[in-house]
């Protein structure tokens, strides 16, 4: 079990490093809206 949850601790870490990637390779004006769509996925 407390391996299951380093697992899926450690794929949610890669996926926000990848996430974070991505919008900081982003142009500004593309940035600001996607940006506001993980804010609003996040609430």
């Amino acid at each position: 079990m407390i391996d299951h949850y380093y697992v899926t601790h450690a794929q949610l870490l890669a996926l926000r490093n990848v996430v974070a990637f991505i919008v900081q390779t982003m142009p500004e004006e593309q940035k600001e809206s996607v940006l506001q769509v993980l804010k609003n996925l996040l609430k």
